[in-house]
Order: C-alpha cells, then structure tokens, then sequence
C-alpha cells in the first residue's frame, strides 16, 4: 500500500522469510521490523521516507534473516509507483530476488584483496624500516582493515625476563592504552595464549572475568579475537584485534 503495507505477496516467502504468507499479510507493515536485518533497517527506513515524499522506482541489496532458522539471505529488490487515473499514489509494486550466493563470493573475494594488500604492506615496512615497532604497527593497521575489526593492539613477549610489552595499539584511546599498560603482564587471557598458543575468541569481553573488564566497557570493546604471533615454533607476542 502507500505507506509499504503488505497487500499482497507471493512466491518461495517460506524459505527466505520464515513466514508464511499468511502471517505476512496478518502483519502488513509491520512485518518489515522483523525481517529486515537491524544493519540495514534504518538505512532503508530513511529511502522510504524520502520516497513518501517524492513517489519514484527505486531499487536496493539488503539483507533479510528467516526468523525460523536465523539464515541471512541477501536479496535485489525494484519497486514502482503505481498512481491512480487522477495521479495520486495508490501504492506500490515490487519484485525481490535472492542473491545471496553472488553477495557470499563477492565479500569473499573483497576479504581475500584486503588480506593480499595487508601482506603486501607488511613486506613493505620490512623492505624499507627495520624498526620492529613501525613494522608492527603497519602491520597491525592492515590486518585491522582486513579483518573488518574496528581496532587492536600488539604485545611482545620476552620469555627471558617473562614480560610483555604493548608495541603497537591503533583506534584505541590514550585512556585504554593507559588503563592496560600496567596490567598486561597479569592479564590472564593474553596469559593463556602465550602458554597454550592458541587463538581465544570471545563474543563480548566485557563479560569474561578473565579480563581487564572495566577499560573494555569504557572503551566499547566487545567481540576480541587473541592470537599469538610465531616464529619458529616460538610465541613471541600476541595479537588482539577488536569490534564495537
């Protein structure tokens, strides 16, 4: 309808949706807040008020989530006016199609450019700043944009002396840096990799009572990936990389 109420719908609605049509129709308008992806929903919120106010084709990727499953499908949609004989609108038209598949080798392949251009920034500092902490901090900031995280830090480690030190930090605030500083060497999860030599993942270290909890919710820390860096069979640093 006008206001992108759902008159009408049809084709495979079960298996993108999780709905049947049914319930679609039983929701109307509604049912836009459940399946479009929260990432998304504000985004295409803002193009259907403009669209209110200058009726036109318009056409957008967007992700949808099955509420049955939880799958996120990928979807191309076009949608037209329709205006009645004197003018005014009376609703609107549209067709979505899946396209999922291309999406998932399409980031894929944007991911695997991002890793190369990382490598390749790398083996630059090497060729021309034998600074370690230059070198690590180039580093750092390309495998923060290959990895999509929002942040992190590098820490070495001098198993002689059995110390650690903060090396490098990008897009974290003096205040963190400060507030870890001298906690580092008791921080028991970089403890953990250092020893098991495994990577941690954690969904929201503001939650693990493993670690330094308060300066991660001051900062808005939330997923963490910890993984130490090797050479030689060595752990000679870790590597943490964060998301807000």
């Amino acid at each position: 309808d006008v206001e992108f109420g759902i008159c009408d719908i049809a084709g495979n609605i079960q298996e993108l949706f999780g709905y049947s049509r049914s319930e679609i129709l039983t929701k109307s308008g509604a049912i836009w807040k459940d399946i479009l992806h929260r990432e998304d929903r504000a985004r295409l919120m803002r193009r259907v008020r403009t669209l209110w106010r200058v009726p036109k084709e318009f056409s957008e990727e967007f992700r949808v989530v099955n509420k049955i499953n939880g799958q996120i499908h990928w979807v191309v949609a076009r949608v037209v006016p329709l205006f009645s004989s004197s003018g005014t609108l009376d609703g609107w038209e549209g067709i979505a199609v899946d396209i999922t598949p291309r999406r998932v080798a399409q980031d894929a392949l944007v991911l695997q450019s991002k890793r190369v251009a990382a490598l390749y920034s790398v083996s630059k500092a090497l060729q021309f700043d034998l600074d370690p902490a230059v070198v690590m901090l180039k580093g750092l900031r390309s495998l923060i944009d290959a990895t999509n995280s929002d942040c992190g830090l590098c820490l070495t480690y001098d198993r002689e002396n059995d110390e650690i030190e903060l090396s490098a930090a990008e897009g974290l605030s003096e205040g963190y840096v400060r507030g870890v500083e001298g906690k580092i060497n008791a921080a028991t999860l970089v403890r953990e990799v250092l020893v098991s030599g495994e990577a941690i993942k954690l969904d929201n270290i503001q939650k693990d009572p493993r670690a330094i909890s308060r300066v991660a919710e001051v900062e808005g820390l939330r997923s963490t990936i910890i993984a130490p860096l090797k050479f030689e069979n060595f752990v000679i640093g870790v590597l943490v990389l964060f998301c807000h």
